[in-house]
């Protein structure tokens, strides 16, 4: 399972469609070589396929899935937070509810870092502003 195909260098793409197609993975550079043989399928996520080789991309069956509806947005990262520990379900709902609002997407990952560092409305308010003026959240 590779998440991401599309963030991996176009050397580690050129590896796939031979492990896709007999099951071996090689690699050979100064520094290492290997040959392994594998039972293997290949799963796949991008969020941009006009970064993967059209090699690579050729051996895959494809599906579009479409983004979370707000409702859905906020009933999952409710969920996922209840998850992480965060068991005050208004809390849950205003951070979501700040990401799709404030922030203006619908990133899980920002729900989960914005509710590991803030414990309270005014918190997540803050953070939110912070991110509007400042970028991304690490």
């Amino acid at each position: 399972m590779l998440d991401e195909i599309d963030k991996l260098s176009s050397q580690d793409q050129i590896a796939l469609p031979n492990l896709m197609e007999s099951g071996r993975l090689i690699k050979t550079t100064r520094s290492e070589s290997y040959d392994i043989k594998l039972n293997a399928w290949v799963f796949a996520t991008a969020n941009s396929i006009e970064d993967i080789l059209h090699p690579l991309y050729d051996r895959f069956e494809t599906y579009f899935l479409k983004q979370y509806t707000d409702a859905q947005f906020r009933e999952i990262a409710a969920r996922r937070l209840r998850q992480e520990g965060i068991e005050d379900e208004e809390l849950a709902l205003y951070i979501a509810n700040s990401i799709l609002r404030g922030l203006n997407r619908k990133n899980l990952r920002d729900a989960i870092r914005i509710a590991r560092k803030c414990k309270t409305m005014e918190d997540v308010d803050e953070t939110v502003q912070t991110l509007k003026n400042y970028g991304n959240l690490k």
